[in-house]
């Protein structure tokens, strides 16, 4: 989840988990010593100080998210939380530490990007993908817990925010089901296994989702909005909004795109050359849904492949991250 609103469900989790009864100071330190913890896992983006972007893409949410590893850094923070401890204790620091340590990483398992949770036991992320990384509905009812508690100083009021978000969370999971169904439905129609159908959520709005099926030579791709309704048709003068809200098309008009994934064959000797690249070597292991974006020429006449990540692909916007290759002049394939 975006920072935000890892820092209001730390805040919940902190002012949760204060003392009974405490006086103000008390339930502020804990409030505080919550939303230090619960953004604390997210200082691997230093690395992005100290190495280049990919190297960070494939070390981010390993070490510092990782279950095993949880309490140690909950015991390093709280040791340096030196104000908190005098008032707390560092028992209930170091607990405090833990609770907004683990909400920040079930913030962030329930989005695409994948979290390597058992690391350094095992390297696999896990991801529900139910709710894109910004989310107002999830953000909405832990702000509104924040600013409650922050009036009445209640922890059942803390304790209902985290409820309400969570059951939005629930909610979305159900809708992924949904769309991950008929993204089911179109592999068996291809003959193609269930488990190389995924459904990933897409922003401003939890029933628009991304609908993709693996297929042999790369993916089919579509966009579909669940619920009632007809196809939304944008015209000419209309607005960003507009033209985004109409690629999501119910399930019955689904349009679904055929993408190439650059290792299977490609479609020039080019593109296979630019997948086998070393300076790939990065990108291959960060992109779970690596595919062509385009190949071509560029503004200089030079051949080039562009690649990117199905995961963060969103209609209306430039991907996040794009990877271009070029051939030189001695024939290889090297950066622009």
């Amino acid at each position: 989840m975006d920072p935000f609103t890892h820092a209001l469900s730390g805040a919940l989790a902190g002012r949760a988990l204060s003392p009974p009864g405490a006086e103000r100071r008390l339930r502020r330190a804990a409030t505080w010593t919550g939303v230090a913890a619960a953004l604390a896992p997210d200082l691997d983006y230093l690395l992005r100080l100290l190495a280049d972007p990919l190297t960070y893409l494939n070390w981010h949410r390993t070490f510092t998210h990782a279950l095993p590893l949880l309490p140690l850094w909950a015991g390093l923070l709280a040791w340096l939380l030196r104000p908190a401890r005098r008032l707390l204790g560092m028992r209930r620091v170091w607990a405090l530490c833990l609770a907004g340590m683990a909400v920040h990483v079930a913030g962030d398992l329930i989005t695409p990007f994948g979290t390597a949770l058992l690391w350094p036991l095992s390297g696999r992320r896990f991801s529900l993908e139910s709710t894109f990384v910004v989310d107002p509905l999830v953000t909405a009812p832990l702000a509104a817990g924040v600013l409650a508690g922050a009036r009445w100083g209640l922890r059942r009021t803390a304790l209902a925010a985290l409820a309400a978000a969570a059951a939005v969370v629930g909610l979305e999971a159900g809708l992924h089901q949904r769309a991950l169904a008929i993204a089911r439905a179109h592999a068996a129609a291809l003959g193609i296994a269930r488990d190389r159908a995924r459904a990933l959520p897409q922003p401003l709005s939890p029933l628009r989702w991304k609908l993709v099926v693996e297929t042999p030579a790369g993916y089919e791709v579509a966009h579909v909005r669940l619920g009632t309704g007809g196809v939304a048709h944008a015209a000419g003068g209309d607005g960003w909004l507009e033209r985004i809200a109409s690629v999501y098309r119910p399930a019955g008009a689904l349009r679904w795109e055929a993408l190439e994934h650059p290792g299977r064959g490609g479609r020039s000797p080019l593109v296979a050359a630019a997948w086998a690249r070393p300076e790939l070597e990065g990108f291959r292991r960060f992109a779970a849904m690596p595919f062509v974006l385009a190949a071509g020429r560029d503004a200089a006449g030079r051949e080039c492949v562009w690649l990117s990540d199905l995961r963060f692909v969103v209609p209306g916007l430039p991907p996040p991250f794009r990877f271009e290759l070029c051939r030189g002049a001695l024939g290889g394939l090297s950066p622009p």
